[in-house]
């Protein structure tokens, strides 16, 4: 029994590597009305880019008219290029544009991950805020 517990106790610490890590989401400006934010960095110069705003991003706007704050941010401008400057690290091996960032899930290339994956993550950030509005946190 001693060596049980003595195992245990050794061997607790390394327990916590194997739970699921939770991210809080990526902040970059405050939500002005208690809405997630979903951040679309673009570049004119990109065709990708182009093509992402011209046919996902408005059946995008409209999936999520009125749940979530759509900020598009061109990666040409002080603004955009701060701001992504900011996320580019956070979101590890997914840089490039078009980038998406809803919650702590960022995507980047279109029509691939952006398009197959972003409305689960955009579903998941509202998950998210409505579960931090009924805990007040």
């Amino acid at each position: 029994m001693k060596k049980i517990l003595l195992l245990l106790i050794l061997f607790s610490p390394f327990l916590i590597l194997l739970l699921p890590s939770k991210q809080p989401e990526m902040l970059l400006l405050p939500s002005k009305n208690n809405k997630p934010n979903v951040y679309i960095f673009t570049s004119k110069h990109c065709p990708y880019s182009r093509r992402f705003r011209e046919e996902f991003l408005p059946e995008l706007k409209r999936k999520f008219a009125g749940e979530v704050n759509f900020l598009d941010l061109d990666t040409a401008t002080a603004q955009g290029s701060s701001l992504y400057s900011k996320a580019a690290p956070q979101c590890m091996e997914q840089v490039g544009v078009p980038l998406l960032i809803a919650g702590n899930k960022c995507f980047t290339g279109y029509p691939y991950s952006i398009k197959e994956k972003s409305v689960d993550a955009i579903n998941a950030a509202l998950k998210a805020n409505t579960q931090r509005k009924k805990t007040g946190k």
